[in-house]
């Protein structure tokens, strides 16, 4: 009987190990900027598992340009960035193990989308004009 419950004292203890390595939380925080330097606030920061590109979780960076994706799991990651009126960036190889609690990420960078059109020609329409139109009044 004592041996069965050491058995399962140390079974505990090793499943309390490996639970704990896995389900290390981490934080994931950075800064969106314009080209000029100037933050980029309200662009849109979802972090998609490498594994399966399964969405994770999604943020929205404050007047700031500021981010933070805060409980996330050991594992690979990527993160896209977007916002409209700017080409949208991705960071790829986002690596989280059990050593590293807060991943500070570089300044990202996005730049204006600019679009080109390769020609416009106008098209003008006749009008249209009605004739005989009769004025309707209505009855009080």
């Amino acid at each position: 009987m004592k041996k069965l419950t050491f058995l399962m004292t140390l079974a505990f203890f090793f499943y309390s190990c490996i639970s704990t390595l896995i389900m290390a939380q981490s934080t994931i925080k950075g800064v969106a900027k314009k080209i000029d330097g100037n933050p980029l606030s309200n662009a849109n920061i979802m972090l998609f598992s490498a594994i399966d590109s399964s969405f994770v979780k999604g943020e929205v960076t404050g007047d700031d340009g500021s981010f933070q994706f805060q409980n996330i799991n050991v594992g690979s990651y990527w993160i896209n960035i977007s916002r409209s009126g700017f080409k949208d960036q991705g960071l790829t190889n986002v690596n989280i193990d059990r050593e590293n609690s807060v991943i500070n990420l570089a300044e990202v960078i996005l730049q204006k989308e600019t679009h080109e059109l390769d020609s416009y020609t106008p098209v003008l329409k006749k009008a249209i004009t009605l004739k005989h139109l009769k004025p309707i009044f209505a009855d009080h």
